[in-house]
């Protein structure tokens, strides 16, 4: 019971990280003209230096998460 208390509290800190993130990123990508994704790959970017035991994420969940996108898009 307590792991999965942690787990949902780890997952729950992460989402409102990023939705703060998003939050405070949207004004600011609108006075620097630079798209707001480009600061998330960048906060990913250094996260993953910053944390080198964050697990990698296998090519196939990109690729199939990117073609997704793509296809969802058209």
């Amino acid at each position: 019971m307590t792991h999965e208390l942690e787990s949902f509290g780890r997952v729950l800190l992460i989402t409102g990280a990023v939705v703060a993130a998003a939050l405070v990123f949207h004004p600011v990508s609108e006075r620097t003209r630079v798209p707001a994704p480009a600061f998330f790959l960048f906060a990913a970017i250094a996260v993953s230096e910053l944390v080198p035991a964050l697990p990698a994420v296998p090519i196939d969940a990109v690729q199939q998460l990117v073609t997704e996108e793509i296809i969802g898009r058209e």
